[in-house]
């Protein structure tokens, strides 16, 4: 029996159109379900946003009131990157972050920072940016987008060990596809993959937040929870940081990513 957990999803989004309360309620519910799975007498649930560009919910939410039904969301008078989102018996921590596409297509998350940075710099100048602002630094893996120069790069980055630079997996990444031979290097050198479950802006996604991502021992600072969360994953070994999820099965992952391709063809038409 554990004690205390903190249980992370490290890649949320909350797309325009998306029901916050029911998101929040999805995220509640598979993170309380890992939670009594690994057997934790008390969870502290952690959302980490990554918003693209054209979206701010984590601004927008911190300066109004939220539209989430049932749920009580403030912010943490002395953590500006941080939330807390209550209803009875459920504390969440919301806690900002950007994700920033690079001159070379790559996507980076600058996570644990309310600060901006511009898409289209290049991989080294947006990492260096993000390192910068304090960030915790995460290159994502998405279908497709790990492979040929941009592949060589993300492991270039990770290699260098020049800046603080994590690998993240995702709830997305189909069973049937190999992990990335970039993940066996981050784990020979005893490195934790920082995982989350990258909501696609489809019907939907939103209960899917919660159910991927990795859990801690012991609570974060409530007082400073986004920077006790940074602090600690900077000085984390592979051994500290437990994934949790399942990778979806192959039918899923050819539906969404056909729906996706689908629904961008109408933006372009539209």
């Amino acid at each position: 029996m554990l004690d205390a957990v903190t249980v992370v999803d490290a890649h949320v989004h909350v797309h325009p159109g998306a029901e916050a309360g029911a998101l929040l309620d999805s995220a509640a519910r598979n993170l309380a379900a890992v939670a009594t799975e690994i057997g934790a007498q008390t969870w502290q649930g952690v959302l980490m946003l990554a918003e693209m560009r054209g979206t701010d919910w984590f601004e927008s939410t911190r300066r109004r009131a939220p539209q989430a039904p049932g749920w009580s969301i403030e912010p943490v008078a002395d953590d500006p990157a941080s939330l807390s989102a209550t209803k009875p018996g459920v504390d969440l921590t919301i806690i900002a972050g950007r994700q920033v596409v690079t001159a070379e297509g790559i996507e980076v998350l600058a996570l644990a920072t309310t600060a901006g940075i511009d898409d289209g710099l290049s991989l080294a100048d947006t990492i260096s940016a993000a390192v910068g602002h304090g960030a915790l630094v995460v290159l994502p893996w998405g279908a497709g987008k790990w492979l040929g120069l941009r592949g060589r790069l993300v492991g270039e980055a990770v290699a260098a060990g020049t800046q603080p630079v994590f690998v993240g997996d995702n709830g997305g990444r189909p069973s049937f596809w190999p992990e990335p031979a970039v993940f066996g290097g981050v784990h020979a050198k005893g490195r934790p993959v920082l995982s989350g479950t990258d909501p696609l802006p489809l019907p939907g996604e939103e209960r899917r937040v919660g159910s991927f991502g990795f859990w801690l021992h012991d609570s974060l600072t409530a007082e400073a929870p986004s920077r006790s969360l940074r602090e600690r994953l900077l000085g984390a070994s592979a051994d500290n940081v437990f994934r949790f999820g399942h990778l979806q099965g192959a039918v899923r992952f050819l539906k969404s990513q056909v729906q996706l391709r689908m629904r961008k063809g109408n933006a372009v038409r539209g």
